[in-house]
């Protein structure tokens, strides 16, 4: 497969992705790994470093579940989770950049109407 064909499969599969996450606030890990390996096949299709497009690690980890305000404690999920907000914003940042890429470059001294100096 070409380039051109991968860039186009990243963005039909971060576009799934995006439209269907959960309306949860609060993500399972499962939708941050799976939008990971789209982005590392772009990585490795382009040979770029996509870094700024992952999901930080200090954006995941447990959520609270419960709380008891007369003693202060805090009970916290056993499992990690990623804020719904932040799996968005990277994939909407990948999804803006991959379009750019797509776009032909613009013409240079690209003139519109006829060139009377004929």
């Amino acid at each position: 497969m070409d380039t051109h064909d991968e860039i186009i499969r990243a963005i039909a599969i971060v576009s799934s992705i995006k439209d269907n996450l959960p309306s949860d606030p609060y993500l399972e890990l499962r939708w941050v790994d799976e939008y990971h390996r789209a982005l590392a096949k772009v990585e490795k299709t382009m040979t770029v470093d996509l870094t700024e497009f992952r999901v930080e690690q200090s954006s995941i980890g447990p959520i609270v579940v419960s709380g008891n305000y007369g003693t202060g404690q805090v009970n916290y999920s056993d499992d990690s989770f990623c804020d719904r907000a932040i799996l968005l914003q990277k994939s909407d940042a990948l999804l803006n950049y991959l379009n750019l890429l797509l776009q032909p470059p613009p013409a240079e001294n690209r003139r519109i109407g006829f060139d009377q100096s004929k």
